[in-house]
């Protein structure tokens, strides 16, 4: 893949079949097919080439570039000058690789060997590829391993590829009977197919694997490498996701940027944001602890009303099922709480809304368990209010629902008391 453009014959026009004796012009989708083509092909987790392919009277636009039956290189185009049609089979063409996206998919390619290889120094030779994805913007790389990698040994990994990647290795490619390949060590994919004559891709002393994919040529290409995010995706397969090349240096702006945004909006310098921000963390969490004193003192006053709002059920049961202004959950459960401790004996409702949040708790006195079950009394309130919701014999909620129809839900459930 040295050559990124080339004087190549079309071999079959592609389009569907109702549209074969039309014209296309400018917009208009097709693929193509040639004798010979500059054009990588989407393979083994590389992205297929984009670019263009210009005829004398039209131009396209490749927009992509796949493989079909493991041999033919189907160009995906689209027209953007002139017109096309059938009559082009037999015709010259020129092809022209899109040759920086080319450059930065072979830094990001090139990197990916280096990190499969710094997995494999870093958390044992246990680790194997699982999957991968190779762009112009980043690299993606699932391997085996069954526990979490720490932060520690991120920072390790990326040091090994950033080391190798300063080394400026030189990137050899060979092409080797599959036997032969196999003596040198190269690591192959798992499940991969492979035919009599495989390519051998080795970037320095410790990263020597099977691979047709297009590479830098001396690993001090790729520039440098910087590891994005390491996470789970199924058991024992992990993915780690890396920026290299120009993609590693546009990452790092993306991140001054955010950390400049970061330092006006808390008002203070980059050098000391991190102070500030714990600071303001810290007093958030005093405020939070303030609020909620004040909530309980607040609904504490509240209980205090609403225990002169109890009613007698007709099974002679005491029962306090009111509204209250404001509440989220958190304080209608303490309030519960505090008024089925004041009754003694007897079911608590209380209700309230936040905006368009409706919110329902209900707890029952211990003396009543097996006559009345809480998550029953919920789950009929929530009927009338449109909510969903349950939960223990002693104590249930429900949210959602209409706030208009909180009242009803509450007479609802005191007539459940019976």
């Amino acid at each position: 893949y040295n050559a990124l453009e080339s004087e190549s014959k079309v071999v079959q026009f592609i389009c569907d079949e109702d549209r074969k004796t039309e014209r296309f012009g400018r917009g208009a989708k097709i693929s193509l097919l040639f004798d010979a083509t500059p054009f990588y092909a989407e393979s083994g987790g590389q992205v297929g080439d984009t670019g263009y392919i210009e005829f004398r009277d039209s131009k396209l636009e490749v927009l992509d570039t796949q493989k079909v039956q493991n041999s033919y290189y189907v160009h995906h185009c689209h027209v953007i000058e002139g017109e096309i049609d059938s009559a082009v089979v037999g015709q010259k063409a020129h092809l022209r690789v899109n040759s920086m996206r080319r450059s930065r998919i072979r830094a990001n390619h090139s990197a990916t060997h280096l990190v499969h290889s710094a997995l494999r120094q870093v958390l044992g030779e246990h680790v194997k590829q699982s999957g991968s994805r190779v762009d112009d913007s980043t690299l993606r790389f699932d391997y085996s391993h069954f526990e979490p990698v720490t932060e520690k040994q991120i920072n390790e990994i990326e040091s090994i590829v950033n080391e190798e990647i300063r080394s400026n290795h030189e990137v050899s490619t060979r092409v080797l009977p599959i036997k032969e390949a196999q003596k040198t060590g190269a690591i192959a994919l798992f499940g991969e197919k492979y035919g009599e004559h495989v390519r051998v891709v080795e970037i320095g002393p410790n990263s020597v694997e099977f691979c047709g994919g297009t590479h830098v040529s001396r690993s001090g290409d790729i520039g440098f490498c910087l590891i994005a995010a390491e996470t789970g995706v199924s058991a024992g397969v992990r993915r780690i996701e890396c920026f290299a090349g120009p993609g590693a240096h546009e990452e790092v702006i993306r991140e001054r940027e955010i950390r400049r945004e970061i330092a006006e909006l808390v008002k203070s310098s980059e050098a000391h944001v991190r102070d500030k921000i714990q600071k303001l963390v810290a007093r958030v969490r005093e405020l939070e602890r303030e609020l909620e004193q004040a909530n309980s003192r607040v609904a504490s006053s509240q209980n205090q009303k609403l225990e002169q709002f109890a009613r007698v059920s007709p099974a002679g049961i005491k029962v306090i099922a009111e509204r209250v202004d404001n509440a989220d959950v958190k304080v209608l459960r303490g309030m519960v709480d505090e008024l089925r401790h004041k009754l003694g004996s007897g079911v608590v409702a209380l209700a309230s809304h936040q905006g368009s949040s409706a919110v329902l708790v209900a707890g029952v006195t211990p003396d009543l368990a097996g006559k009345v079950h809480a998550g029953n009394l919920i789950q009929a309130a929530a009927s009338i209010s449109g909510g969903r919701g349950g939960g223990r014999a002693d104590f249930a909620q429900a949210g959602g629902g209409d706030p208009g129809k909180l009242q009803d839900a509450l007479e609802h459930l005191f007539r459940q008391i019976s």
